[in-house]
């Protein structure tokens, strides 16, 4: 699956998320459920965990640079 890079919140099926801080891909449903989601704009963000979204919500344009590489 070729993923966009300047949109990691991008996938193929639309069923999953990327992401942005750690790079992991996340159900987009389960993290709605579990409150790891924010919106920019019209864009959705996903998180795979509480420490990510927190991290994302801190600083979101460090998360958002295009040089920017995620990493677990």
């Amino acid at each position: 699956m070729n993923l966009p890079m300047h949109r990691p919140d991008a996938t193929a099926d639309g069923e999953l998320g990327i992401d942005p801080v750690c790079g992991m891909t996340v159900d987009r449903a389960e993290a709605r459920v579990n409150g790891l989601t924010t919106t920019r704009g019209d864009v959705e963000y996903v998180f795979c965990g509480r420490g990510c979204k927190l991290d994302f919500l801190e600083d979101p344009q460090k998360y958002l640079d295009p040089g920017y590489m995620p990493t677990m």
